[in-house]
């Protein structure tokens, strides 16, 4: 399979998953108006986390089409190379992209741990779909963290270069946000602090009190 092609697969499915991720939050939204609906804090969470998740997948396809017919990955090779103002940009993008898969698995579990087994009105594809995207993260998460391990203890790369630091710097990343969350801590305190500060200086709301309408996807 040629690159290009990968890349137009990759956009196609970008495209899919924003389709249905846009689906789940509006099914989210809708939430509050069942009888049997988890706390509104729990699906304001959820909703402004797959938001992100929107945006992060909007990046992928932005980066795809901008590659698409391209000889290299100028970029990528840069990314990569030993120039500071390349990796560190990139770590950013990269421990963002844990946290919020980490976070989302959280609140999803509570979304789970929270509503009612026989809930008519939420037994739609939509949440199915969502805890399948919990299930893909915590796939992602166990194979990368693995492959972390796998790949230092061969030796592949050596912790002074810079992919070798961002391994390191992603599997501690990745241990320290579980072993965070498995001790007591509340992982959802981060993301309120995050929720607050963008609803105060954006003039956002998550969309899931029905009396805010100003972010909504609808």
């Amino acid at each position: 399979m040629s690159v290009n092609t990968s890349r137009v697969i990759s956009i196609i499915t970008g495209v899919i998953f924003i389709f249905i991720v846009v689906k789940i939050v509006k099914f989210i939204e809708s939430m509050p108006q069942c009888s049997c609906s988890v706390p509104t804090q729990t699906l304001d969470r959820i909703a402004f986390l797959e938001k992100i998740v929107i945006g992060i997948a909007c990046l992928g396809i932005v980066y795809n089409l901008y590659f698409l017919n391209k000889a290299d990955d100028t970029l990528m090779m840069k990314l990569f190379s030993n120039d500071t103002f390349f990796f560190i940009p990139q770590m950013a993008y990269f421990v963002i992209i844990f946290f919020v898969y980490a976070v989302f698995i959280y609140n999803v579990n509570d979304f789970r741990k929270s509503i009612s087994k026989k809930c008519e009105c939420a037994d739609k594809w939509e949440k199915t779909a969502m805890y399948i995207q919990a299930i893909l993260y915590i796939i992602f998460f166990s194979i990368l963290l693995i492959g972390l391990l796998l790949l230092l203890q061969a030796g592949v790369f050596k912790m002074s270069s810079p992919i070798g630091q961002m391994i390191a710097i992603m599997g501690f990343s990745i241990v320290a946000i579980f072993a965070f969350a498995v001790f007591g801590g509340d992982m959802n305190v981060f993301l309120d602090y995050a929720m607050k500060y963008v609803d105060k200086d954006e003039g956002f709301s998550c969309g899931c009190d029905r009396d805010k309408k100003e972010w909504s996807l609808v």
